[in-house]
């Protein structure tokens, strides 16, 4: 009987002893836990912090409507070789650049250029679109427009070239699908248009696009077209240097 009160109070005690380093483990690991995710929470940005809930419970949604949607997945999968659609994709169209985004361009261009505030203003939410649309550098663009015209929105030169980037309405209005090339919204939309698809035949080559802007694709490029790329070179340093 004393033999087995011995075995039992020697298992009560083990227990109690691998009990209290269980909690003591447990407890440190919480510690640690609380300390790496309070050092993650100083770390994010305000707009995380008020993000992080909404797209906490975003996910755990889409993970209970993904288990939900999986019992039908076999019939449907079988039914889909009955009817298919297929989603063709569409060439993004840009978006309306933010304010702030505009205002700042537009003091870039301001103090880079020494135009008008008011016009560096105006041309910046042109040119930030345009850039978007065709995946060009807004400070090319407005490099582009620097060069060819000076910001002057309905400059015609000899040749027949119109407005801010100087592009002719016989040769690109139908390629642009624009309506009226001496409206210099549209006018910038279309030169950065006509810039992308030179971008795009020059195999990425920026020098060779702005060469073929300057004096088209298949002339010979002179000393003319090498001053046109320096010029250009040199304005977007101005925009780099404006802050």
């Amino acid at each position: 009987m004393r033999k087995f009160a011995g075995i039992l109070l020697d298992f009560v005690a083990s227990s109690v002893i691998a009990f209290g380093f269980l909690a003591v483990m447990l407890f440190a690991m919480c510690q640690q836990f609380l300390r790496v995710s309070s050092l993650r929470w100083v770390s994010l940005t305000a707009y995380r912090k008020i993000a992080f809930p909404p797209l906490f419970f975003a996910a755990l949604t889409a993970v209970l409507i993904i288990f939900d949607a999986g019992s039908g997945v076999l019939s449907a999968h079988q039914d889909s070789f009955a009817s298919k659609t297929i989603s063709i994709a569409k060439p993004a169209q840009g978006r309306t650049p933010f304010p702030a985004q505009v205002n700042l361009f537009g003091q870039r261009m301001s103090l880079g250029f020494g135009i008008d505030e008011g016009l560096a203003q105006e041309f910046s939410a042109w040119i930030l679109e345009a850039a978007e649309r065709q995946q060009l550098s807004p400070e090319l663009i407005a490099s582009l427009v620097l060069t060819e015209s000076s910001f002057r929105k309905y400059v015609v030169s000899h040749v027949g070239a119109v407005g801010p980037t100087q592009v002719r309405p016989d040769y690109w209005a139908s390629f642009c699908g624009a309506t009226n090339l001496k409206d210099p919204e549209q006018n910038v939309y279309c030169g950065a248009q006509v810039l992308r698809h030179l971008v795009d035949r020059c195999t990425g080559n920026y020098n060779c696009a702005l060469s073929a802007y300057n004096v088209g694709f298949n002339a010979t490029p002179g000393p003319a077209a090498a001053r046109y790329i320096a010029k250009i070179d040199l304005h977007m340093d101005w925009l780099e240097n404006a802050f």
